[in-house]
């Protein structure tokens, strides 16, 4: 048998402690083991101790970096919330309520002024022909007399519904609603 020289031991001690040496200088990597218990939940820990027995087996390992490894990474800005259209409110409503609430108004006042200026019409009509002789048909009569009962109760609605036009406007302007829509 050959004497082992001396200079590769030599040599092979001083490559074992620099590899060593080298190892201890590198970073550890990090297990993380993880199971699935019979209910189905996902565990994750660092230490295989903190795995129950009867999972260890099943136990799966993932070795990681350390963090310093890794370049620095921004965290995302969250998601831009999509740009909502906001309202102005009048005295809590948005300008389409208030829109509305004088259209419904106007409309009744013009059907109301429309149906007035017809009966009145007729009623004008009807008293001038009898001033005239003229002889009128018993329908006729009968509809000149219901329109006599029915033109003070229009007259009637016609200022209440004013009112509320005027009443509505009042508010409108002390909400701060445009002129247009006041209908001014």
């Amino acid at each position: 048998m050959k004497p082992v020289k001396k200079t590769w031991i030599v040599h092979f001690v001083f490559q074992f402690i620099f590899i060593t040496f080298l190892s201890g200088l590198s970073p550890a990597l990090a297990e993380i083991y993880h199971w699935t218990d019979e209910e189905g939940v996902l565990h994750l820990t660092d230490d295989l101790g903190k795995v129950p027995e009867e999972y260890r087996p099943k136990a799966k390992v993932f070795k990681t970096r350390p963090a310093e490894e890794f370049p620095a990474v921004e965290p995302a800005p969250p998601p831009a919330a999509p740009a909502l259209e906001v309202e102005e409110l009048y005295d809590g409503q948005p300008l389409d309520w208030w829109e509305e609430q004088f259209g419904k108004i106007e409309k009744r006042i013009a059907e109301l002024e429309g149906a007035y200026n017809k009966k009145r019409q007729f009623v004008d009509v009807f008293e001038g022909g009898r001033r005239f002789g003229q002889v009128f048909e018993e329908s006729d009569i009968e509809t000149y007399q219901r329109y006599k009962k029915e033109i003070p109760e229009d007259e009637k609605s016609f200022k209440e519904l004013n009112g509320e036009l005027e009443e509505l406007r009042r508010k409108a302007r002390s909400a701060g609603v445009p002129k247009e829509v006041r209908g001014e």
